[in-house]
């Protein structure tokens, strides 16, 4: 997913490629999606990608270059509230697979802060990158619990 949006500069905005791996605990993070989220006076640019079984991830679209926010997340296909694993009211298995979804009981854990800590969701991020103009294939981030 990629999002630029612009406010009166018609600058393009440049972008190299990222990729790199998350752990947690020492341990691979899969099925996690990587966000850097770059924004200026007149842009803004979120690029993401989701993590393989091995932690590892490629923004498909890249990161702007510079500095940029990055916040690591489960993935969900609803509403946090309206999350449901169930065929009769919510995805059917199929649905699930498409997702990438393999344990509905994890994606729900971290929406409810259980699987990924605060200081790396959304709102809190501590994680910071510099992306340099010929990008970077080395954007690992090695997490630790809270717990």
């Amino acid at each position: 997913m990629a999002t630029l949006v612009g406010c009166g500069d018609d600058a393009a905005l440049e972008t190299a490629p990222v990729s790199g791996r998350v752990t947690l605990d020492g341990k691979p993070l899969p099925n996690v999606i990587v966000n850097f989220h770059f924004t200026s006076e007149t842009q803004e640019f979120v690029g993401s990608a989701k993590t393989d079984s091995d932690g590892k991830y490629a923004l498909a679209t890249g990161a702007a270059v510079g500095k940029n926010k990055v916040f690591i997340e489960a993935p969900t296909t609803k509403k946090d509230d309206e999350f449901s694993g169930d065929e009769e009211s919510g995805m059917d298995a199929g649905q699930l697979g498409a997702a990438n979804l393999d344990d509905v009981d994890a994606a729900k854990e971290d929406k409810s802060g259980g699987l990924i800590p605060a200081e790396y969701g959304e709102e809190n991020s501590i994680l910071k990158v510099v992306v340099p103009a010929g990008g970077t294939d080395t954007a690992n981030f090695a997490l630790t619990s809270s717990k």
